[in-house]
């Protein structure tokens, strides 16, 4: 639960004009992939939640 909680609340946190990601292994999900674009979308979405620096 830790983990989740860091993942949370700091993902996407900017610091000194940087954008934290942080991720945590988990099992389940590592048999699925995800496609570049809906990462960007993803991205896209952190920048204009917490400003672009």
């Amino acid at each position: 639960m830790d983990a989740k909680g860091a993942c949370d609340h700091l993902s996407g946190f900017n610091i000194m004009g940087r954008y934290l990601i942080v991720l945590y292994f988990s099992p389940s999900k590592q048999t699925k992939k995800s496609d570049l674009a809906s990462k960007e979308a993803e991205l896209a979405e952190m920048k204009a939640k917490y400003g672009e620096a």
